[in-house]
């Protein structure tokens, strides 16, 4: 009985020292796991839209005259700060100054009675109505003939340039003769272009031969290999190779235009750009004929006026006159519609402007503001109110501030992608902040305050459930399913489940 139970103790012994070796062994393999953890703590995590933008003026403006004139001054230059109502740029006034004191003379003649002197100056002021109607017709008339010129200069050079012949006809495979095209010069003075024909045939000319054309003109040329010889009546000249073609089927036709030159696009421009431009002056020149006839009409007006004692609705209707007269005077004159700085100057003094003509470019000082262009994907984050970061490329160590104000309701397209147009507003002005900078914005779009956070990394997919891995003090590792949230612009992202704070968090592991 005492061997059995010596026998017992030895085996419990021999499987002690067993089941200690397996859990060293184990044990050894675990601190050979290579593993990263991270202990859960609550936090803040941002989601942030990232994008390129440009800092822009809130407000710049290209100011122009409402009426036609000569400058007669310029008080601005670029880079000059303006106020509101300052005046930039005025033009020659003495006939608008000349017409209001004229109204301000009928009108007191027509309150104190008119005579022979008030006559006088009422005839004066249509005199000087008259004059300007007529200066302003010529002018529109040399305008247009300057314009009519260059129409003409570019349909000419579109219409002549690298004109050639091509073969239309007959064979190019015999190698007695040259297929070689004839050469073409000139200027064509035509009015409408279209295709010269041209057929050889026999002739009594010193090269045997002779060619009909027709098509834009018909006609018969001598065929010549030496002097170029005229081509129908519209200025244009041909000469032939010396071996030419001899055969009756032979045809080559000559396009006016060429349109297979290299330079047709841009002389068609040329010429579709000077109608275009003549176009345009030309309206607004007769806009100014218009006033001129209209301001003449109205003194005329007066005068005979003048010859009938005044009545009450005369006065009246003088006293509008006159504020009309002021209210021309005023456009002579462009002043800053707001406190700015002058960009660009386009005149100066005596040109001539005409209506609409840009003169003078400025934007708001010191109201800045930043534009991005945020693609479709990341628009239905954003939100007006949304705080922003700016790393301007030319102050990489400094943060400004700003917000979003406004958020395009339509998209465009933007280097390829469908974009949505956003702006942000400076929050503290800075003087070293200027337009045109470049440089990054990170829109803060969404906030979780006082959450669990891990790097995404750690999040895994098990049996087809998103969660992380937990691991417990005694060293096992629990599987414990999350849902996530907001994705942090630090690659974190948030987490929710069934976690405590201090559970440590497995963000690597070597399986």
């Amino acid at each position: 009985m005492l061997s059995m139970l010596k026998k017992f103790r030895i085996y419990i012994i021999l499987l002690v020292i067993v089941l200690a070796g397996v859990w060293f062994f184990l044990l050894d393999r675990d601190n050979d796991v290579k593993m990263e953890t991270e202990t859960l703590v609550k936090r803040d995590i941002v989601e942030v839209v990232t994008e390129t933008g440009e800092v822009r003026a809130k407000s710049t403006v290209r100011v122009a005259f409402e009426i036609p004139g000569r400058i007669s001054g310029v008080s601005v230059k670029v880079g000059d700060k303006v106020e509101k109502d300052q005046v930039l740029v005025k033009l020659d006034d003495s006939i608008q100054r000349s017409e209001l004191r004229s109204a301000e003379a009928r009108l007191k003649e027509m309150l104190a009675g008119a005579d022979e002197s008030s006559i006088k100056t009422i005839q004066a002021s249509l005199d000087t109505a008259e004059n300007f109607l007529q200066n302003v017709r010529s002018a529109r008339n040399d305008i247009e003939d300057e314009y009519d010129m260059m129409v003409q200069n570019a349909k000419r050079v579109l219409f002549s340039s690298d004109l050639q012949a091509r073969l239309t006809g007959g064979s190019s495979e015999d190698s007695l003769y040259s297929y070689t095209p004839p050469t073409v010069i000139g200027a064509y003075t035509g009015e409408i272009g279209g295709d010269y024909r041209l057929n050889l045939f026999p002739s009594g000319r010193d090269s045997g031969y002779s060619y009909r054309f027709f098509g834009i003109e018909e006609g018969i040329g001598g065929v010549s290999t030496t002097e170029f010889q005229s081509l129908g009546t519209r200025g244009l000249f041909i000469r032939f190779p010396d071996n030419f073609a001899r055969d009756s089927l032979v045809e080559w036709t000559i396009s006016i235009p060429n349109k297979n030159s290299a330079s047709y696009i841009g002389s068609l421009n040329a010429y579709e750009s000077a109608l275009e431009s003549r176009g345009i002056t030309l309206s607004r020149a007769d806009r100014a004929i218009s006033e001129a006839e209209k301001i003449y009409e109205e003194t005329l007006v007066r005068y005979e006026q003048a010859k009938r004692p005044a009545r009450e609705e005369q006065i009246e209707a003088q006293e509008a006159l006159m504020e009309m007269v002021k209210t021309t005077l005023s456009k002579t004159e462009i002043r800053a519609p707001f406190d700015g700085v002058v960009t660009h100057v386009d005149v100066e003094v005596g040109d001539y402007v005409s209506v609409g003509m840009p003169v003078v470019d400025f934007m708001s000082d010191g109201d800045l503001e930043i534009k991005v262009y945020v693609p479709e994907s990341n628009s239905t984050l954003l939100d007006v109110g949304d705080k922003a970061n700016v790393r301007l490329d030319a102050y990489r160590g400094e943060v400004f501030e700003a917000e979003v104000i406004s958020v395009s309701p339509r998209a465009r397209r933007f280097d390829g992608i469908s974009s949505f147009e956003t702006v942000l507003a400076f929050a503290n002005e800075d003087p070293r902040v200027r337009a045109g900078m470049t440089g990054d914005v990170d829109i803060f779009v969404a906030v979780s305050e006082d959450v669990f956070s891990i790097p995404a990394r750690a999040v895994v997919v098990q049996d087809g459930l998103s969660g992380v891995r937990v691991l417990n003090p005694d060293g096992t590792v629990r599987f414990v399913e999350v849902k996530t949230g907001l994705r942090g612009v630090d690659g974190r992202i948030e987490i929710i489940g069934d976690l405590s704070k201090g559970k440590k968090v497995i963000v690597y592991m070597e399986e």
